[in-house]
């Protein structure tokens, strides 16, 4: 961006992002000063082979797999259109495996040879359609920082204000317009609260939270994954509060643009004063994500899993979120929480957060 301004005096590119300069987000400004040209999708392989394999039934597929290993589809058995899309696949099947898994080229590089050569003796057949262009690209999506403000009910207890900010970068229930859906990864989550009597607390800060629900499908032996750390509270009787990590792993099903559920082991280790120094935990997530349409999203997750020590037995979470965001600079979500460790806590909130 520097050497753009070298060539144009007049830009101002570089002062936007003094303290940091996350790509996506320097997209933007070329696009404010007019200096993009239309944007061409090329699609990845792994994207060429979920089109693909939509496109097969489960006989094909085996086809494919087949012909991956030398054994290619005959006329008796398959049409001419059906031969080429049994090909197509298995070419880019195996050439995405050769790179993946960084197969011996000496033995990959002769199959996917005969794969093209056969392919090539069906002159005139159809094998599949390309790729669909996304709708948006990157540049359309929204910005990665963000700030909240909102306030929260809590049975018993005066409604504090919530007031909260995230350096970067995208999370499950905002708009998957430019984004990967069934993904996110999340930098510096930080919440304060603020009662009316001027009590603030810090309510989370979380280094890093990165999730990533890939649906397992006839492909790709797709595992689904978590990771998170940094500081929250706990419903115990003083609203104590914990570091924490945490990891999970498992498995994801559906389509992330629709409907998809998931469902993680997780194995977590805690410190703070409940806990009674350090203390380590194991339990399960599950969630439901649907996306109603583009602006909205609505959510069910929960958590389950005891503690090997501490004056909790065990650790209860469950939340309930809807996501309005009728732009991309701005979103609305209100939320249900209950907690439960050594005693419970239900929470309902509804925040406003605005992308920048």
């Amino acid at each position: 961006m520097a050497l753009l301004q070298l060539g144009k005096e007049d830009l101002d590119l570089v002062s936007p992002f003094d303290y940091a300069a996350i790509p996506s987000d320097t997209v933007a400004p070329l696009k404010t000063k007019a200096l993009l040209n239309t944007p061409q999708y090329r699609p990845a392989i792994g994207s060429k082979l979920i089109h693909y394999a939509q496109s097969l039934n489960d006989r094909e597929i085996d086809a494919a797999s087949d012909a991956m290993l030398g054994k290619f589809p005959d006329e008796q058995s398959f049409s001419i259109n059906q031969r080429a899309a049994i090909l197509e696949m298995a070419y880019e099947w195996l050439n995405f495996k050769y790179k993946d898994e960084h197969l011996a080229r000496q033995e990959i590089v002769p199959r996917l040879t005969k794969l093209l050569y056969q392919r090539s003796k069906l002159k005139g057949a159809v094998g599949f359609s390309k790729v669909d262009r996304p709708i948006n690209s990157p540049e359309m999506g929204h910005r990665s920082g963000r700030l909240g403000l909102g306030l929260s009910q809590i049975k018993n207890q005066s409604s504090p204000l919530n007031v909260s900010w995230r350096a970067a970068y995208h999370d499950l229930f905002y708009l998957s317009a430019g984004y990967i859906p069934g993904a996110k990864i999340s930098f510096l989550d930080t919440q304060f609260s603020v009662t009316r009597d001027g009590d603030t607390k810090l309510e989370r800060l979380y280094f890093l939270d990165a999730m990533s629900l890939a649906p397992n499908n006839r492909v790709f032996n797709s595992w689904s994954w978590n990771m998170r750390a940094g500081f929250d509270r706990q419903p115990a009787l003083n609203y104590d509060g914990r570091w924490f990590a945490q990891g999970e792993f498992g498995r994801s099903w559906g389509d992330p643009h629709h409907i998809h559920g998931y469902l993680l082991g997780s194995a977590e280790v805690s410190r703070g004063e409940l806990t009674n120094g350090t203390t380590p935990g194991a339990g399960l997530e599950a969630g439901l994500v649907w996306q109603l349409n583009p602006q909205n999203k609505i959510g069910v997750t929960g958590y389950h899993g005891p503690l090997i020590r501490g004056e909790s037995d065990n650790r209860t979470t469950a939340s309930l979120i809807w996501h309005w965001a009728p732009q991309t600079t701005w979103g609305i979500r209100s939320q249900i929480d209950y907690k439960h460790w050594a005693t419970s806590r239900v929470t309902a909130s509804i925040n406003a957060f605005y992308y920048y």
